[in-house]
């Protein structure tokens, strides 16, 4: 019986974290980990149409990662925004247990969200002037 719970509860935890591809023309549905400031960081990028505003969610970190709830809950916002779902340093799928407490600053943050806003407005761009 343990074991019976114990699969069903990694069963449900694979499948809240897994992207289902989108199936439209021109839409986006990619994950990756970047290194931002010294960290890999886990990126998840949806949305129906590449060329729809980008809306970067921010979790409020550091800590658990609510990803695996928002694309239950946002799929509607993917239909109207590419919405990227970003596991800001040491959350989420970026968790390291080695991670440094001294560099859990807001300050880092702040470096880290600019240095991920650069990349997505250069990224997506091209991609908008490729379509």
């Amino acid at each position: 019986m343990k074991y019976i719970i114990l699969s069903i509860i990694l069963f449900l935890i694979i499948s809240c974290t897994m992207t289902k591809k989108i199936k439209s023309s021109n839409g986006i549905s990619e994950s990756q980990y970047f290194e931002i400031n010294n960290t890999q960081q886990y990126v998840l990028i949806r949305g129906h149409d590449v060329n729809n505003p980008v809306l970067l969610f921010l979790h409020g970190g550091p800590g658990a990662s609510e990803t695996s709830m928002l694309r239950k809950c946002n799929s509607e916002l993917e239909k109207h925004f590419t919405v990227v779902y970003w596991d800001q340093r040491n959350a989420g799928n970026s968790y390291d247990k080695e991670f440094p407490k001294e560099e859990i600053k807001v300050q880092k943050y702040i470096q880290d969200a600019d240095i991920l806003v650069k990349y997505l407005k250069t990224s997506l761009f091209q991609s908008r002037k490729q379509n």
